[in-house]
This record gives C-alpha cells, sequence and structure tokens, in this order.
C-alpha cells in the first residue's frame, strides 16, 4: 500500500474510478492507494502458483484466480491479491462480478518494498475473512514459504517450509505444493555464493 491517498471515495466511487485506470488501486476507510509494480521474478512465482494449482483443480475442487480480481474483507479492505483460491461456489460483493467476498486460500508473494504490510497489516485484515483457511507469504529472495492456517476452535497456526513439499487441505482432496516447482525459473544467486563461501570454511 503506497503512504500517499489519492483522494476520499466512496465505495461505489472508488469501483466506477477503478474500472477508468491503467494502474491497480488498493481501498480501505474512504482512501485509494497507488499498488507498487511486480518484478520479472514476482510475476513468475505467481504464475508457478497458477499453473500448480490448475494443475489439480479437477483433483481438489478449487480454483486459482487473480490479480486482476479484487477480494473485500469485513474490515472494508478492497484489494488484489496475487493468487486468489476459491472452492466451492463464489460470492461477489458490489461491482458485478469484480469484488470477490469467499476467498479460501490467499498468497502474496512478497516483494521489499510491501513485505511488512503483507505480514502485519494487510494479514490482520485478510484473517477476517471467515472463509479463509490459509494466508501463504512466497518469499521471492529465497525459496521460503509462511502460511497462516485457521484452526477450528484454535485459531490461526503458523508454519515455514525452505525446502520440500506441503499440501493444503482443499474440498476433495488437498492442494500438494512442491517448492522447487513454486520456484522454477527463479536464481537466487545471491545464496549460491553464501553457499559457495560455506563449503570453503
Amino acid at each position: 500500500m503506497s503512504t500517499a491517498p489519492q483522494k476520499r471515495f466512496t465505495f461505489e466511487e472508488y469501483l466506477a474510478w477503478e474500472e477508468q485506470q491503467l494502474d491497480k488501486h488498493e481501498f480501505f476507510n474512504g482512501e485509494v492507494y497507488d499498488m507498487a509494480g511486480a518484478t520479472f521474478d514476482h510475476g513468475k512465482i505467481a504464475l508457478n502458483l497458477h499453473r500448480i494449482i490448475g494443475s489439480q483443480s479437477d483433483q481438489t475442487g478449487c480454483q486459482s484466480n487473480g490479480p486482476d480480481l479484487k477480494v473485500q474483507c469485513p474490515t472494508g479492505l478492497c484489494t488484489y491479491p496475487d493468487v486468489v483460491v476459491l472452492c466451492g461456489k463464489p460470492e461477489f460483493g458490489e461491482g458485478k462480478k469484480l469484488v470477490l467476498l469467499n476467498p479460501k486460500m490467499i498468497f502474496e508473494v512478497l516483494s521489499p518494498s510491501t513485505m511488512a504490510y503483507d505480514r502485519g497489516k494487510k494479514s490482520k485484515h485478510f484473517r477476517t475473512i471467515k472463509s479463509l483457511t490459509h494466508y501463504v507469504l512466497v518469499s521471492q529472495n529465497q525459496p521460503w514459504v509462511e502460511i497462516y492456517s485457521r484452526e477450528a476452535g484454535r485459531g490461526w497456526h503458523y508454519s515455514e517450509y525452505e525446502s520440500g513439499s506441503f499440501e493444503l487441505p482443499a474440498t476433495s482432496s488437498p492442494i500438494k505444493f512442491e517448492l522447487a516447482e513454486i520456484y522454477k525459473g527463479i536464481d537466487f544467486p545471491l545464496l549460491e555464493v553464501f553457499r559457495d563461501v560455506e563449503e570453503l570454511e
């Protein structure tokens, strides 16, 4: 989220104005904020996630969408997650079929400029969505996936992965993720330098 709001809007005004814009904007509490553009690696990781989820949709009963689909939280935040997973019939808010209310999972690919916001305030907004069972943060600088999972009667549980695989419960069967597939086509040259130094020590 940008630090400089454009002007104050009603939600209806925001939706009408946003349809005329080339760039994407978040809406919260009457204010509209510019959203930062994505790097090549950011976009590639998001595409990999879409491919992984889409390849299992017949088995899991879930599908991915985004990054052009808005999601609205009960707090009023309206934004564009990198990847949205829907299981079952979609529920839409105002603005035709532009604003989804019931995502099952949300994935955000972390950028240096938005990392603190994605982990902090945005995480709190997303976790107010009753249908949401998993909020997943994917680093673009190193193999690292953080998962917030809603557990019935126990709130939210945190887990993280730097290698291997993990599964997220869906409708018919879990969605399976291999970190090697999430980061397919991504180079981490700085990490390779560190590994070379460690091997010499």
